[in-house]
């Protein structure tokens, strides 16, 4: 997944099973245990990396390029020559479509704007049983998929599936890849090839040359002499190759910064000599030297110099990844700690975890030296000087945080969830992880989520935060769902190469992390739910997948709540509706097992598979033909047919707006003025729906209720009963279960305000659109009720609102949201921000009375003066006082207007219901002109 954006709500543990195989009716035995009044317990003992919570029969695992190399038996210099000739015998041979057409006519060769996508079906390919038969067929096949003689690929990984092989080769220009083009090759068992995958970039070809191993060398030569006048012996036969991620620390957790675009990856020359760095100066420099006695200096391919780093010896981690690690975990010993942990509703659990003491301080800490992870202060690691690695630590191994020990343990269920496909560590390759707990802006100020940094500097790092700004838990760490979706966003990017974070790209990476992540909790038994629902036992849903209309997502393309492929993707438009749209694959991931019988294990070989075959460019047209290869590769055929009826719902295969639309659905489209306040494309259109349907829903419930109430009695039991029919006749299932065990009026209590809660969620509607590409033009799907309609310019990084306006009738009113941000929140302690932010409110609602041709009322204008008559010494309780008169003003001047109707605007206009298509007026946009933040 991107950095620091792949972010969702997390489900709380309710029981656990070291079994493996269930179906999805086995799901809803807990449900019944629960309404029959017996409790539940979990006790987990994590302290084993061997204590696996499910054991399945997916067995998986990765190559890097450096390990095919060693395992080849291969000297680098042979490697090299050994792929140059593969390449010039595959461009000599090079395939067409008319040529594998002829070879095999079964051939499936698709295509998209013109460029190939995947080619399966066809027995047409030679074997491919290894790497160099792998770059050959690469080369073969790289004129007919849009690159040149001039496409230079590397063989990145070959990953292996129970047996399946698929080589991923990345696209490289020169020392960079070339971000999101990728070519696979998927073979089975026995080396035949089952699928080509490709995404390759035509316009990205190497120009320059690249450098030798030896030119290499005599560019680090050629450096140190000038900048140090002395010459150095290279150590021979150690230069290597390495793939360098230029991110650092700093970059990657500076949550002020606005959100960039990935930094593409690097191929280097890794050359080393000995260490001879401030030789003769002082003892802080010898001991440097002793400690670090080699330098590794990387040379890009095409010879220029790019840095040198001290390492402890060549080839080891730290001088292949470009960064000197921290090492947290030397001189500590493994040990566990036991406790208990508590969840929602006072729900109490045992656990163990594995923890490290140090017999250097002698200090305890939350760390697993067995599968390599550590917890650690995200604002030392992000802001600090040296941006160090503070440890999480207690003094005699008691008083850890209730929300670590959540979101670690169940992280580490995430890692054993995965470790038992084969999967080691985050990027199968075992790499050591850092969790970065509360994670927050410089100035303190918390980041209330979770989410996956990716690979940084020799670190898998992941980030959380226990606890809401006012001091209350945030729960999102208390579900192995959120770990399993964060953990799964780090194997997607390693199988893929890359991750393209934007439109369809990210929806899919999206959706990816969601069904893994409920798969991981259905198959420990952490859930009860019956509809794939993500955060529900937090009392949070944030998504269903079985369901997505009810938390705002589309059931398909250019359903209500679809967003639109954007060329500027940015925070505003959910980079092209990234969260938005991974319903439409969560929703194949759901019913496949909900409404088709597909077990829980054949789901996670089936979109296990996916994942290994996806590239980064896979967008949903595409992805129906890999879903398709993943069935059989999974050996899933029998569900086929239910998968092909799924997407045909899913109206994957094509992009364009329906030319009919559903009786109760509405387009609406908005053509931006071509002024300078719309270029900067942070525009959103946003819209407020008044839910009638569920309000009609509501009212026929309370209705049908209302019948039964003179027939059951006034005591508890009665009116329970009476409770519990409307919450029978609302569909609310859970709150049914609750109310059918209540013993007692406190519990009825509780009930009845979940009912109401639950029961009137829903009935506003919210969503946004966005302009697709520079024509200005914003379109939405939305459902035909009554709407309220917004536009609101968001800095790129998402953190400030820069402008709001609010369509009235037919005339967008600009409410200069710059001022009314400082009524938010503001400081207390200071009257003059306090009389501020009063001022601001009247200055707004003047505003909007005016821009209907209004007079002030006479309270607002009284309390206006008694305002500017205030001194500089008010007293903050004098101010408080002042915005409680402001409220009562506020009645007032309501009243003034809604009671005289000579004076009132026409606010009964503002919620519109306008044809199935329709341009909303721009009336009033031409006069806004944005002051940037």
């Amino acid at each position: 997944m991107r950095k620091k954006n792949f972010l969702i709500g997390a489900a709380m543990l309710a029981a656990v099973s070291l079994t493996a195989s269930f179906s999805a009716e086995e799901l809803t035995e807990g449900a019944a245990a629960v309404a029959a009044g017996e409790s539940m317990t979990l006790a987990v003992d994590v302290s084993d990396a061997s204590d696996g919570e499910w054991h399945t029969d997916i067995r998986m695992g990765i190559n890097r390029e450096h390990q095919l190399i060693a395992g080849s038996g291969m000297s680098l210099d042979e490697w090299d020559a050994s792929v140059a000739q593969m390449k010039r015998e595959g461009l000599e041979a090079s395939s067409t479509e008319e040529s594998l057409r002829e070879a095999d006519p079964r051939i499936r060769i698709l295509e998209k704007d013109g460029q190939i996508y995947q080619i399966s079906g066809s027995s047409a390919f030679a074997p491919v049983t290894g790497p160099m038969e792998a770059y050959r067929m690469a080369y073969s096949l790289v004129k007919m998929l849009g690159g040149s003689e001039l496409t230079d690929l590397r063989l990145w990984s070959v990953i292996d599936v129970n047996g399946k092989e698929v080589y991923s080769f990345q696209q490289v220009s020169g020392s960079e890849e070339v971000l999101g083009s990728i070519l696979k090759i998927a073979t089975d068992e026995n080396d035949r090839v089952t699928a080509v995958f490709a995404s390759l970039d035509p316009k990205s070809i190497r120009e320059e040359m690249l450098v030798t191993r030896e030119q290499a060398e005599e560019a680090v030569r050629g450096h140190i002499l000038e900048e140090t006048g002395e010459t150095v012996q290279v150590l021979d036969g150690l230069t290597d190759r390495t793939i360098y991620m230029p991110v650092d620390m700093a970059q990657a957790l500076n949550l002020d910064a606005d959100e960039e675009d990935p930094v593409p990856n690097m191929v280097l020359w890794v050359v080393y000599t000995e260490n001879r760095t401030g030789s003769g100066q002082s003892e802080e420099a010898a001991a440097e030297r002793e400690a670090y006695p080699y330098l590794a200096h990387y040379v890009k391919l095409d010879g220029t110099f790019v840095k040198s780093l001290a390492v402890k010896e060549p080839g080891d981690t730290d001088s292949l990844d470009g960064y000197r690690r921290q090492d947290v975990f030397a001189g500590m010993e493994a040990g566990t700690y036991t406790g208990k942990i508590t969840g929602r509703d006072d729900e109490t659990f045992t656990i163990t975890v594995p923890v490290m003491h140090s017999g250097e301080d002698g200090n305890w800490y939350l760390g697993d030296l067995n599968r390599r992870i550590a917890v650690a202060d995200f604002y030392e690691a992000a802001y600090s000087e040296d941006h160090d690695l503070n440890l999480v630590s207690t003094k005699d191994n008691t008083g850890w945080d209730n929300e670590d020990l959540f979101m670690y343990l169940n992280y580490i269920r995430a890692w054993d969830f995965f470790a038992d496909m084969g999967w080691i560590g985050p990027d199968g390759q075992g790499t050591d992880v850092i969790i970065l707990k509360d994670m927050c802006t410089s100035d303190g100020t918390l980041y209330e989520n979770a989410c996956s940094v990716g690979k940084v500097e020799n670190w898998q790092m992941f980030g959380y935060t226990g606890y809401n700004m006012d001091g209350t838990p945030l729960g999102l760490a208390r579900g192995l769902d959120v770990m399993a979706h964060e953990y799964t966003h780090t194997f997607t990017a390693t199988v893929m190469n890359t991750n393209l974070y934007e439109n369809d790209q990210g929806a899919i990476n999206e959706a990816m992390s969601d069904i893994m992540g409920n798969l991981a909790e259905y198959i420990c038994r952490d859930t009860e739910d019956k509809d794939w629902a993500l955060g529900e036992n937090t009392g949070m849903v944030i998504r269903s997948m079985s369901d997505p209309n009810a938390f705002q997502q589309p059931e398909y393309v250019w359903d209500v709540f679809y967003g639109p492929h954007t060329d500027e993707p940015v925070t505003t438009n959910d980079r092209g509706g990234v969260h938005s749209n991974s319903s439409l694959l969560n929703r194949i991931g759901a019913l496949l097992c909900k409404d088709h019988g597909m077990s829980l294990e054949d789901a996670a070989a089936f979109w296990t598979m996916t994942a290994v075959g996806m590239t980064p460019r896979t967008d949903y047209v595409q992805i129906p033909a890999l879903l398709g290869w993943a069935l059989e590769e999974s050996g899933n055929e029998a569900f086929a047919e239910p998968l092909q009826a799924l997407i045909d719902e899913e109206r994957l295969s094509s992009t364009q707006l329906p030319e009919k639309l559903p009786y109760d659905r509405k387009l609406v489209r908005l053509q931006l003025p071509d002024t300078e306040a719309f270029k900067d494309e942070n525009w959103g259109l946003f819209y407020i729906q008044l839910n009638t349907e569920k309000l009609g829903h509501i009212g026929g419930a309370v209705f049908e209720t209302l019948g039964h109430m003179f027939m059951d009695g006034d005591d508890l039991s009665g009116y329970l009963d009476i409770l519990s029919r409307l919450a029978d006749n609302l569909h609310l299932d859970g709150t049914k279960l609750k109310l059918d065990s209540i013993e007692d009026e406190e519990g009825m209590l509780d009930a009845v305000a979940e009912l109401f809660t639950e029961s009137l969620s829903g009935i506003l509607i919210q969503g946004m659109g966005w302009e697709e590409n520079s024509s200005g033009e914003m379109t939405v799907m939305i459902r035909d009720y009554p709407t309220v309609y917004a536009l609101m310019n968001i800095t790129k990084s998402g953190t400030q609102i820069n402008d709001l306006a609010i369509l009235f009738n037919d005339r967008w009113i600009d409410l200069g949201i710059i001022q009314a941000l400082n009524m938010v929140q503001p400081n207390t302690e200071n009257p003059d921000d306090l009389l501020s932010t009063v001022e601001n409110v009247i200055s707004m609602v003047q505003s909007v009375i005016e821009d209907f041709g209004g007079e002030p009322a006479p309270e607002q204008e009284a309390l206006t003066e008694s305002l500017q008559e205030e001194t500089e010494e008010m007293e903050v309780s004098d101010t408080l006082d002042t915005i409680l008169e402001l409220i009562e003003t506020g009645l007032n001047v309501a009243d003034y207007y809604l009671t005289d109707e000579a004076k009132r605007p026409p606010l009964e206009e503002l919620f519109a219901r306008p044809t199935k298509a329709e341009y909303l007026p721009t009336r009033g946009l031409e006069n806004i002109t944005l002051e940037k933040q």
